[in-house]
């Protein structure tokens, strides 16, 4: 015999009941979603899930900190003009549905997530990619530039190549390498 759903309660930061559910399943779909899982965790927990707390009938509600406050940082994430502030990279993820992993990697790299660019609230955003951006040209085989490409990616996209292509006639002991023609060299080592 199966066993019936566990009737749960939505609450506020206080701890007052606002509205009861039959079950997380129904709490989820109230909110639009399909995964009562983070209802559950928050309730076991003593976290949060879509901005407030829950917890089982019949039973206390758990809080839980969230984080410490001295090693929070701050996150803007922009999109199309918005600019929306969260006070972590946890709250983010919860409010924007996006993973921590790819907001922290967003972070790093300047890259979009969801069409979102994220930057901590002390710094300004950083330019896309940094980290995988280095300037390039292709050369002929007297020496003149005849291409130039921000980075590897821009290269292949314009020639028609993968960039693994360009990568292999990049590396040391590659000199007589070539693709489309030219030999590349990354513009730094040129100078």
């Amino acid at each position: 015999m199966p066993s019936s759903p566990i009737k749960i309660i939505q609450c506020d930061d206080d701890g007052n009941e606002i509205r009861i559910f039959d079950s997380a399943s129904e709490a989820a779909k109230s909110f639009g979603n399909l995964a009562p899982n983070w209802i559950r965790k928050a309730a076991r927990n003593g976290t949060k899930a879509f901005g407030y707390r829950w917890k089982y009938f019949g039973k206390d509600l758990v809080i839980k900190s969230e984080g410490t406050p001295g090693k929070r940082r701050s996150i803007i994430a922009t999109k199309e003009g918005e600019s929306l502030s969260f006070p972590s990279i946890s709250e983010t993820s919860r409010e924007l549905h996006i993973g921590i992993s790819s907001i922290e990697d967003a972070l790093m790299t300047g890259g979009l997530r969801k069409g979102y660019c994220f930057h901590y609230a002390e710094e300004g955003p950083k330019p896309k990619a940094t980290r995988f951006t280095k300037p390039l040209v292709g050369i002929d085989d007297s020496g003149v530039i005849k291409m130039e490409f921000p980075s590897v990616r821009e290269a292949a996209k314009s020639l028609g190549v993968i960039p693994a292509a360009i990568y292999g006639c990049l590396r040391p002991g590659n000199e007589r390498c070539r693709c489309k023609g030219l030999r590349w060299r990354y513009k730094q080592n040129l100078e």
